[in-house]
């Protein structure tokens, strides 16, 4: 799996980005994990989301990330 997987993160100054624009966006708890699940996502190049919450990535994955249900159509 190491072959074929990439670990990706926020640096200092992504963490603090993402943390403001979660606050002015009223989001918090632990939708923001679901926001960080978003934003190394992003950084990391994903084209999709696979989430059976598709509700909290609606308000985080933005542009770019198609989000998908597994087992739905």
């Amino acid at each position: 799996m190491r072959q074929r997987t990439t670990l990706v993160g926020l640096d200092g100054e992504e963490a603090w980005e993402l943390i403001e624009d979660l606050s002015q966006r009223q989001i918090a708890g632990a939708t923001s994990y679901d926001g960080l699940i978003a934003a190394c996502a992003r950084k990391g190049g994903a084209q999709r989301i696979l989430t059976f919450n598709r509700a909290h990535f609606e308000r985080l994955a933005g542009v770019g990330l198609e989000i998908v249900v597994p087992g739905s159509s």
